[in-house]
């Protein structure tokens, strides 16, 4: 409580910016530590970054006062000297070993006293001489070598990679060359300050460059970077990310003012999105001319989201968020497609008579970076009208144009159409009275599962009111009791064939053992179990069902409070993962050396041996839950 980066810093630290600021802000005006920081941090008083780890490490902090308290039965703020006690401390905090407790201990205790000791620092110009010995190696008055070894003492961790970006941006066309590489050694000197604590220093100097080249100006932009430290660092922060911040900014340079995000209000910024394809739809002349535009749109919105992310890595927003702009993305090309190809030629509505339903993760509002979509098609019309059909087929073909086709600025998404009828060999729209023929008599076991993620997107309601309730029918039909020995049969063969983890060098997120898919069958051939009867079950998504989960014989609460745990924690891990490789990849390395800019990138940052251990400790869990469960859910409970 008392000691270096402990409970007493972080009040402290709150307490100061209280004194100064409350006498303005009356919100600041709180005995309680948490919510002044937030107000702290809502007002802009403090970085979005330091307010998260502050409270997250006060919440740790008091978690271990309390786990103490309540081990010796008195007031009490120091750690036992004795291995039996500190063991017995991190069993009850959820720490399966004494060093993983002390690690994660350590890490707040330096980011609070880092913060708390900052908060006192005397400015003695340090930067400024870092600055003039960067001028000198862009002068070439240090030479390679001792610039190499002047970055590595500087923490970096690719000297020759860095050095080379270095030079690259020195070198980028400038009017004033002088002036340029002193703003240049300027910002240089703040990417290797501590004042933004990076996990690849060398990595972000590289991918600087890449912006730089492709923004033009750079002496502007240095200096804009230099002036505004809020931008600065949330560049900063964001290259360190990954790719995927690199590739947007080299791709669109104007992404750059959505850099200082805001937080964005569902509703306000769903209206926003929505103004903004439509504003591409009014002021193209064809369906061609729209695509661009269409793609850049899709990439600013979903920019906004990233940055917003950034601030406090907090995953339900980013999904809600992405999953809203796809939403928009679909209803704004269905609106652009029938302006220039209605579906049928007397279609006054271009609603009327078709609905499209969401499956995966968007049905089920968990969309991710590079998640693809899961469309279906259905339109009113019988399976005779062939001129409807070819004008439906005509219709949806379009609108996947505009949503999934290469231009030279990409695509928006990736269409998979796996889980429509037929698959992909069947229609891209299908008429209703063939949809329902479909569910009742072909359908299999498999589909069952993946209907239980629909959700209605766009498209006339009174039809998408129809599919829904042909869609409960058969997702909710009669039990058969091999449906759990089919999905762990399924369970198996996606293990076995798509993970393909036997030869021990990867672990698949989603496929592999204890994976993402672990879970996902688990619940979905409970809610076939449980929804015929139960409504509560009737939730499309794990993220929801967790969240919401009645109680049931099939799966104890403890298990469930597992599985929201390991869910949240393997969904972290797959979108730090793609945002650092800007892939929609979901395996990642079993060498620990390789886990580390991984494990560094979590909201609880840790050493890639720690991640490693970790991930092997969860899904072991996952894997035993799934099958007790599956074991359940193939007899009668007990």
């Amino acid at each position: 409580k008392e000691g270096r980066g402990g409970i007493r810093e972080v009040e402290l630290f709150a307490q100061v910016f209280q004194l100064i600021y409350g006498g303005d802000q009356p919100s600041l005006r709180t005995g309680h530590t948490l919510t002044a920081l937030d107000q702290l941090g809502a007002h802009d008083f403090i970085e979005p970054e330091v307010q998260a780890d502050l409270s997250t490490a006060y919440i740790f902090l008091r978690n271990i006062e309390h786990g103490l308290q309540a081990a010796e039965g008195q007031q009490t703020h120091s750690l036992s000297a004795s291995a039996r006690g500190l063991r017995a401390l991190a069993r009850r905090l959820g720490f399966d070993e004494i060093e993983t407790l002390t690690a994660v201990l350590d890490r707040h205790r330096d980011r609070v006293h880092a913060v708390y000791a900052n908060l006192f620092h005397d400015e003695t110009g340090e930067e400024g001489l870092a600055g003039r010995e960067l001028f000198r190696l862009l002068a070439g008055e240090i030479d390679d070598d001792q610039g190499r070894a002047r970055l590595a003492e500087a923490g970096v961790e690719n000297p020759d990679g860095a050095l080379q970006a270095i030079r690259a941006l020195d070198a980028a066309p400038s009017q004033g060359r002088s002036s340029s590489r002193n703003l240049l050694a300027n910002l240089l000197a703040s990417v290797l300050s501590s004042e933004t604590p990076l996990c690849a220093p060398g990595q972000v100097l590289i991918r600087l460059e890449k912006v730089v080249a492709r923004g033009g100006a750079p002496a502007a932009l240095y200096r804009t970077l230099l002036e505004d430290d809020a931008l600065r660092r949330r560049l900063l922060i964001g290259l360190d990310a990954g790719d995927l911040f690199t590739a947007r900014l080299a791709a669109y340079p104007e992404l750059l003012d959505f850099l200082p995000a805001v937080k964005l209000d569902q509703e306000a910024f769903r209206a926003a999105v929505i103004a903004a394809f439509d504003e591409v739809i009014v002021n193209g002349d064809d369906l061609p001319s729209r695509f661009d535009p269409f793609r850049r749109v899709k990439a600013i919105e979903e920019f906004k989201v990233l940055a917003e992310w950034l601030t406090g890595r907090r995953l339900p927003p980013l999904n809600d968020k992405l999953s809203l702009v796809a939403d928009c993305a679909i209803e704004a090309a269905a609106r652009a497609v029938a302006r220039d190809l209605p579906p049928t030629p007397d279609a006054t509505d271009p609603d009327a008579g078709w609905t499209v339903f969401a499956l995966g993760k968007l049905g089920s509002r968990e969309l991710t970076v590079h998640s693809d979509l899961d469309l279906v098609f259905v339109y009113a019309g019988e399976t005779t009208d062939a001129a409807r059909f070819q004008g439906h087929q005509k219709f949806v073909r379009a609108i996947y144009d505009l949503l999934s086709k290469r231009t030279a600025a990409g695509s928006a998404y990736e269409i998979d159409t796996r889980l429509r009828p037929e698959g992909k060999m069947g229609a891209l729209a299908i008429p209703f009275p063939a949809f329902q023929r479909y569910l009742r008599e072909r359908a299999e076991t498999w589909e069952r599962m993946a209907w239980t993620r629909c959700r209605h997107v766009g498209g006339d309601a009174t039809l998408a009111a129809q599919v829904r309730e042909t869609v409960d029918a058969f997702v909710f039909g009669p039990w058969a009791d091999d449906i759990p020995g089919y999905a762990r049969h399924v369970r198996s063969r996606i293990e076995r064939e798509l993970a393909r983890e036997a030869a021990g060098d990867h672990l698949d997120l989603k496929r592999g053992r204890g994976g993402l898919a672990d879970i996902d069958f688990l619940l979905q051939v409970l809610q076939l179990r449980e929804g015929p009867a139960r409504n509560g079950f009737r939730v499309a998504g794990t993220r929801w069902l967790l969240e919401t989960l009645p109680e049931t014989d099939f799966l104890r609460p403890v298990e469930a409070d597992t599985l929201r745990g390991a869910y949240w924690f393997l969904r972290e891990l797959e979108t730090v993962l793609r945002i650092h490789t800007d892939t929609g990849g979901g395996a990642i390395s079993t060498d620990p050396t390789e886990l580390e800019p991984l494990a560094r990138r979590l909201r609880e940052p840790m050493s890639g041996a720690e991640l490693l251990a970790r991930y092997r400790d969860v899904t072991g869990q996952v894997r035993a839950i799934y099958e007790a469960g599956m074991d359940r859910l193939g007899r009668d409970p007990a």
